[in-house]
């Protein structure tokens, strides 16, 4: 991606070439969010899919006072 990297940003060949880099890192970036927001969708439908199919997000229970009974009770 040298093509992209901070001293690409120098217009070299006149104002043409400037405007194609940024439009190359406009798309690059924009690319870049749509591939978070893919996988952001994709986590949320992993999640509803587990919900669907039974999982549960209960957190482990404590066990009850009386099953740990003072011994000298």
């Amino acid at each position: 991606m040298s093509f992209l990297d901070g001293k690409s940003l120098e217009p070299r060949e006149g104002v043409d070439s400037y405007l194609a880099v940024l439009d190359a890192q406009r798309l690059l970036f924009s690319s870049q969010q749509q591939l978070v927001l893919n996988q952001l969708a994709q986590l949320n439908s992993e999640i509803d899919l587990y919900r669907a199919l039974g999982g549960g997000w209960h957190t482990a229970s404590v066990a009850p006072a009386a099953a740990s009974a003072d011994p000298e009770a």
